[in-house]
């Protein structure tokens, strides 16, 4: 039985290609990988065509063929050579893969030294939220000189202005607030105007930290539910962008000045883009757009870090019965300290691992057993969860031997 090939052209970063990867096709990755969570019986797999092909009859036999290689793949007992992420690349295939970084912070031998940023002026957006707030008083505690958290109501509610009146006040940093929508570029644009003509230092950088949810069954997601999620992911991103890309108002390409350079890009991402979540298409694929985004950055030697968060316990949107409930599929919450942690260490590494890791904690027990069928996607972690539950297994056998010669 074929199974469901989406085809896109250039949406990942691989083996050193020329053209730069695109974020409209990456978002179409973060659909597909929706679609293997929603509707598992297409068994779906996303191939990525070389974005540096020539145009020939020759070129384009050969990603047909290299297509219809995917749809028709055969099955072994593991399961695990059906791909869902491929990258044909000058004829050759590369499958994708979850592997871990690192430990995490918590790991590390010896704790780093303080992280300090570069003194000056960074805006947040969807700063007034749970999830803002506390990135921006990581901000202020890093060495940032002001903060401005950029926001779509007039005012950011009695809670958050409460909270932005105490990191001033603890830290003696100047936290701010200023209205705009991000989705449109000419408020944004004012408003990071705006925070650029302070008196605490140049504007450094930006944290992405706006979004919404309209979650729906991948059969009820509408062109409305569509724009609502895609307005702050994929427009606002677009447009935070386009102004910390060197380039003026007009496109046109501008000196290099406070204002449109920086040296904190960072956008913050779903581990949805990359897992995929039931009734979560739409989101998938603006983070996935954020992801696609980051490689650009990176392509042309920008800033950019597009962090894809596991499910936030106390704060965000997912925040209460909806972060319960994907406990309850194997998601384990983060705090926003563990978020900050992990940030800090993802920015010490800056050019030396992908644009856009994921930062997310599961029980890899419960969510491989909850998948239709294995994905090679995650074989990686398959046999690392594999391996430490043989290892507990074998501790629990030996331990009443262990106990009674005590």
């Amino acid at each position: 039985w074929p199974r469901l090939c989406i085809v896109t052209r250039g949406a990942q970063d691989c083996c050193g290609q020329a053209a730069a990867p695109s974020p409209a096709q990456a978002a179409v990755v973060g659909l597909a990988r929706a679609v293997e969570a929603e509707v598992p019986e297409l068994d779906c797999v996303c191939v990525d065509l070389d974005p540096d092909a020539t145009a020939g009859a020759a070129s384009g036999e050969a990603e047909a063929m290299a297509v219809v290689s995917e749809a028709l793949a055969q099955r072994n007992g593991s399961g695990f050579e059906r791909e869902q992420l491929v990258c044909v690349r000058a004829g050759r295939r590369f499958v994708g893969r979850v592997d871990r970084l690192a430990q995490g912070p918590a790991a590390v031998a010896q704790p780093p030294p303080p992280f300090t940023l570069p003194a000056g002026t960074y805006v947040v957006t969807g700063g007034a939220g749970g999830l803002g707030l506390a990135f921006c008083g990581w901000l202020a505690r890093s060495g940032a000189g002001r903060v401005v958290a950029v926001g779509r109501r007039e005012d950011p509610g009695a809670a958050a202005a409460t909270a932005m009146a105490e990191i001033s006040r603890d830290v003696g940093c100047e936290v701010s607030y200023a209205s705009a929508d991000v989705s449109d570029a000419a408020q944004l644009r004012c408003a990071l105007l705006g925070a650029a003509a302070g008196t605490k230092g140049a504007l450094r950088g930006v944290l992405h930290c706006a979004g919404v949810l309209d979650d729906a069954a991948i059969a009820k997601q509408d062109r409305a539910r569509l724009r609502r999620v895609f307005e702050p992911k994929v427009a606002g991103s677009w447009n935070l962008h386009e102004f910390f890309s060197g380039k003026d108002a007009d496109g046109r390409a501008a000196a290099a000045t406070a204002a449109t350079t920086a040296d904190v890009f960072v956008l913050f991402s779903s581990v949805s883009a990359l897992l995929g979540a039931f009734g979560q298409a739409n989101y998938a694929a603006a983070n996935a757009f954020m992801d696609g985004l980051a490689r650009l950055r990176a392509h042309r030697g920008l800033a950019a870090l597009s962090v894809r968060w596991g499910v936030w316990g106390d704060v965000g949107m997912a925040a209460g019965p909806l972060a319960r409930a994907l406990e309850r599929g194997g998601h384990v919450s983060l705090r926003p300290e563990t978020g900050v942690r992990s940030l800090e260490y993802l920015l010490r590494r800056a050019g030396r691992t992908c644009a856009d890791p994921a930062v997310f904690d599961v029980r890899w027990e419960t969510i491989l057993a909850r998948l239709a069928r294995p994905q090679a996607l995650l074989s990686r972690m398959a046999a690392v969860a594999w391996g430490e539950a043989a290892a507990s297994a074998q501790a629990r056998v030996r331990e009443p031997a262990g106990a009674a010669a005590r």
